[in-house]
């Protein structure tokens, strides 16, 4: 029994890590390189000032500590309830477009990754699939054959750099193949995209990655939202010394804020009641502040250390 619950408490502790780790990397993307304790600790003090100027300005108005603790608590709980569903609506609207462009970027590696070849059958693979019927390789300038609801169809599959257009050159062969044939219907792939010439002039049906991206959808081939976050887990444990720098360099800006936010507390500390209270926190605002500067000082001092 012992050893069950000790195998459920590190599923657990590793579900918690992962999604702890999910959480930090989208605020990281979110809110431009800071995680989410920045983004947390940026809440906090938003909050805390917010309901600080309510406090003030109800007992002025009112000259009653009632009344301002009520309207303090009743405003500061309405601006935690409209920020909160605001987040989070953004949050989620942002993360799935991290999560589309993860999988668009994880998609053209995959594309990436094939020769001339094995392109062409990653091709015939999902044209099969996404048309429910086969394709067979021929030769000449028409890579596949096959029949779609009774229609014969050409196809041409061009692997190319994302970086680098398909052009109407590069289909003068393989069009004038078809015509040849007496081939009537026609699709182009290609792992990049089309010029505006190839556009406008070939009425064939033309596939670039976005249309592939579609299909792979379609088939249910495009990345999972769990292969999505393998990446970004795998990702940021890669990235992990680089955010550790990141995280240092923002050390100064939560430094400041602390004992910023201890001498706004202290000076506040002369117009309210609990007088006592308010300078308690004021000092443990500036002594964690003045603890985590020290601490930095520290890690300077045993990293030139190390260095020398």
């Amino acid at each position: 029994m012992g050893v069950k619950r000790l195998g459920d408490f590190k599923s657990y502790f590793k579900s918690y890590n992962r999604r702890l780790l999910l959480k930090n990397y989208y605020a990281g993307k979110i809110n431009k390189g800071k995680n989410l304790y920045a983004s947390l600790l940026d809440r906090l003090f938003a909050t805390l000032a917010f309901t600080l100027l309510i406090y003030i300005i109800t007992y002025r108005i009112f000259d009653s500590l009632l009344v301002s603790a009520l309207l303090t608590s009743l405003f500061a709980s309405l601006y935690l309830a409209l920020i909160y569903l605001k987040s989070r609506i953004i949050r989620n609207k942002k993360i799935a477009e991290i999560n589309d462009q993860i999988a668009s970027k994880l998609f053209m590696k995959e594309l990436s990754q094939y020769k001339d070849h094995d392109f062409l059958l990653r091709i015939k693979e999902i044209l099969e699939r996404y048309y429910n019927t086969s394709f067979h390789e021929n030769a000449s300038y028409i890579d596949l054959v096959g029949e779609i609801n009774g229609e014969l169809y050409a196809v041409k599959c061009i692997n190319s750099p994302m970086n680098t257009k398909v052009t109407f050159r590069d289909l003068e062969n393989f069009l004038l193949e078809v015509e040849r044939q007496n081939i009537k219907e026609a699709i182009v792939v290609t792992s990049s995209y089309f010029t505006d010439e190839v556009k406008e002039k070939v009425d064939y049906l033309l596939m670039d990655f976005d249309h592939l991206k579609e299909i792979m959808k379609e088939i249910g081939q495009y990345p999972t939202r769990e292969e999505i976050e393998d990446y970004i887990i795998s990702d940021y444990n890669y990235r992990k010394e680089s955010m550790k720098k990141v995280l240092k360099n923002n050390s100064r800006n939560r430094i400041f804020k602390f004992i910023l936010l201890g001498f706004v507390l202290y000076m506040f500390s002369f117009f309210v009641p609990y007088k006592t209270y308010y300078r308690i926190i004021s000092y443990l605002s500036i002594g964690i502040g003045t603890a985590m500067a020290l601490f930095k000082v520290v890690r300077y001092i045993e990293g030139a250390q190390k260095k020398a």
